[in-house]
């Protein structure tokens, strides 16, 4: 720490460290951004590094933490899901910046799924398509349990071609929150596809209820496949993504919560994932 006190306030620094160096007793106020290089699922050993940033210091407006997860790992997904919501109860939100580039990556995609939709469906069609999108969170966002619905269903409304999703969990209140805007869109011949979780191992009553609620997005149009595991996502033309601890499908906690952002390599990676799985 004395080393560190040594470096000029006008020189850019930067610290490499394992958790057990940055602890409670680490207290230097200049640091305003954290690379989290190794997964971690706990959220008092997440606070206490975050917590290394919130120190008051001049011309400090705002602290960033970059976080990397490897989506097609189960595990890794699990981590980050709680991390997610660490971030969330301390009043994170998606990095601005990093939203705008995928809002510029993905406004020429917008445009030509309208223009296609004009071409097979007609002018209002396509009006339709763009007016059902969820104004205002374009630019990436972290959903919480108490809104979800609400947004989902706005951007299924909005699906031109395809939807995917992937399900830990499947209940009858968790369908019949979205059932009839999927049955919309299965009427638009858009390509629905969900993968749900039936583990070997599940209990005759499990099973049953999971294959009762299989039966039931089947009659809807879907295309619905199994795995021993899944990840709670969706992908939605290909671009616009859901990811994290809220189950689409399911019944959500109070305090699960979910990123939506667009981008489509990572929806290109967790398709990719899936059929891996299923290979």
């Amino acid at each position: 720490m004395h080393d560190l006190s040594l470096v000029p306030n006008n020189e850019s620094l930067t610290v490499v460290a394992t958790g057990s160096y940055i602890g409670e007793g680490f207290d230097q106020k200049r640091f305003d951004t954290l690379l989290l290089a190794a997964p971690v699922s706990f959220e008092g050993t997440l606070s206490q590094y975050v917590g290394r940033l919130h120190r008051e210091n001049d011309g400090k407006t705002e602290v960033r933490v970059y976080d990397y997860i490897d989506v097609t790992v189960p595990l890794s997904a699990v981590m980050y899901r709680k991390r997610l919501k660490a971030y969330a109860n301390q009043g994170y939100s998606v990095n601005p910046d990093h939203a705008e580039k995928m809002d510029m990556l993905s406004a020429k995609a917008e445009a030509l799924r309208a223009r296609m939709t004009a071409a097979t469906q007609g002018e209002d069609a396509a009006d339709a398509l763009l007016d059902t999108r969820s104004d205002g969170l374009f630019e990436g966002s972290i959903v919480t349990a108490t809104n979800y619905a609400e947004i989902l269903r706005k951007d299924i409304a909005g699906c031109a071609r395809s939807l995917i999703i992937s399900a830990e969990y499947v209940s009858q209140q968790g369908l019949s929150a979205i059932d009839d805007e999927l049955l919309r869109l299965a009427d638009r011949k858009a390509l629905i596809e969900v993968y749900v979780r039936l583990p070997a191992t599940a209990a005759a009553a499990t099973r049953t209820r999971i294959e009762r609620n299989i039966n039931r997005l089947r009659a809807i149009g879907c295309i619905v496949r199994t795995a021993e595991s899944c990840s709670d996502f969706a992908i939605i033309d290909d671009g616009l993504i859901w990811f994290g601890g809220i189950p689409l499908l399911g019944k959500p906690r109070s305090d699960d919560c979910a990123l939506r952002f667009k981008d489509t390599k990572i929806g290109e990676n967790l398709a990719d994932g899936l059929k891996r799985r299923l290979s």
